[in-house]
């Protein structure tokens, strides 16, 4: 090897170390980002052209080169916010930049990339977005699913955040209480429960049951409430049902859980009917009546309360009482080469040749991982062996400037057999 191959090869040493530096000194800078992957330094020989054959020797070099470790799982925290994601196991968020994103989808020249930067909270228009300004992308629609949905056709997630729940009508309740097993043939026991109209407003259906024969009842509707006060201009039609017992007080008749109707009350003005199938869960035993556990569907007009997710990617609306609605589905998405991924600002990947092509499928179904809400993944620096590795790169700097130094005193020594 000549002097000047010497000195070529301690430059590509030293090139190389400060490319390694770089490596490392991005990891730290990220320790703490969300969905980070760190790289490793990979170093390969540089070998030139040999002359003299294979008894000879060819001065060479290093090269150095970066391998992303983006299928590594990072550490799983806890978050404090329901749009907060994670996903354990394999698989990526679809995104865009948010400065791509109108109110009528993605622009024409938007760029779909990859994330697992779940930290995603709710902007003014309704859309997701992380901390680095990356819209989260998926299916809309309450039978959506990601299974066959293509890449490019994956839309924004949008909610619509002055959307109220219309009301509904109640068309079932259940009514529990226990009746007195001593009590007289013809007494009778009120017990109100609670109904919605069509147009949201809340009233009480009052239940009169009867004692007609031992182990023997009826029951039946008997009067329409509003704020504890009966509704003016309301009628109701009962339609008395008989209810039987068995001496360990069970009801025999109807046999549970079959529901009945016993009665319809007619609101005033545009009100409309109310006549709600009832399940009796009810007992004849000892002396006194206890109501219990009496409820019903339907419900006012309600207003948002938040998002929430399924791991099963389900995105929901949620409103006043626990009500949700689905908006969607947020997606994984999968390549076969991970690490062929391209990195790009904004803690991104995007699809090349290297990675194979993109596969949309929905969580923990065709090798996806699972989806976490209220989770956050960590980035996957390990500080510790990153201070380890600068130490080694630094050392291995040093020597590699030590081959300069000695190269140039040989030439200083060369020169001087010159004079």
């Amino acid at each position: 090897m000549s002097l000047n191959g010497t000195l070529i090869t301690g430059v590509t040493g030293m090139t190389a170390q400060s490319f390694a530096m770089g490596v490392v000194s991005n990891n730290i800078a990220n320790a703490g980002t969300v969905g980070y992957k760190d790289s490793v330094n990979r170093f390969a020989t540089l070998v030139a052209n040999n002359p003299a054959g294979p008894s000879g020797y060819g001065w060479g070099g290093v090269e150095a080169r970066a391998q992303l470790r983006s299928d590594a799982q990072g550490l799983l925290i806890s978050a404090q916010r329901s749009t907060d994601m994670a996903v354990q196991g394999r698989g990526f968020f679809a995104v865009a930049p948010r400065t791509d994103v109108t109110t009528t989808g993605l622009s024409g020249t938007a760029e779909r990339l990859l994330t697992r930067a779940g930290d995603f909270v709710t902007d003014k228009d309704g859309f997701l977005v992380n901390s680095a300004g990356m819209t989260l992308l998926g299916v809309m629609g309450a039978a959506a699913s990601g299974n066959g949905a293509g890449y490019d056709s994956l839309q924004p997630l949008r909610i619509d955040l002055s959307r109220t729940l219309p009301p509904t009508s109640t068309t079932t309740m259940n009514m529990g209480a226990n009746l007195p097993a001593n009590a007289a043939v013809g007494d009778t026991f009120d017990l109100t429960g609670p109904a919605y109209s069509a147009e949201g407003g809340s009233y009480g259906l009052r239940y009169t049951f009867t004692k007609t024969a031992a182990n023997s009842w009826t029951v039946q509707l008997a009067g329409v409430s509003q704020n504890g006060s009966p509704v003016t201009g309301a009628t109701v039609t009962s339609t008395p049902v008989a209810v039987t017992f068995n001496d360990e007080g069970q009801v025999t008749s109807p046999v549970p859980p079959a529901a009945v109707t016993p009665g319809t009350a007619t609101l005033p003005g545009t009100g409309g009917v109310l006549s709600p199938a009832v399940t009796l869960n009810m007992t004849q035993l000892g002396q006194a009546f206890a109501p219990y556990n009496t409820s019903s569907n339907g419900h006012p007009e309600l207003q948002p309360t938040g998002v929430a997710l399924g791991e099963d990617g389900v995105l929901r609306q949620t409103f006043q009482g626990g009500y949700t609605d689905v908006i969607g589905r947020v997606p994984l998405v999968n390549v076969i080469n991970p690490t062929g991924l391209e990195a790009v600002t904004g803690t991104t990947f995007s699809v090349t040749d290297a990675s194979g092509a993109a596969v949309v499928t929905n969580p923990e179904e065709n090798g996806a991982g699972l989806l976490k809400s209220e989770a956050l993944e960590y980035s996957t620096v390990e500080l510790a062996e990153e201070f380890s590795n600068m130490i080694v790169i630094q050392s291995s700097y040093n020597a590699n400037s030590k081959i300069i130094t000695t190269a140039d005193s040989m030439y200083a020594t060369l020169a001087g057999l010159a004079r």
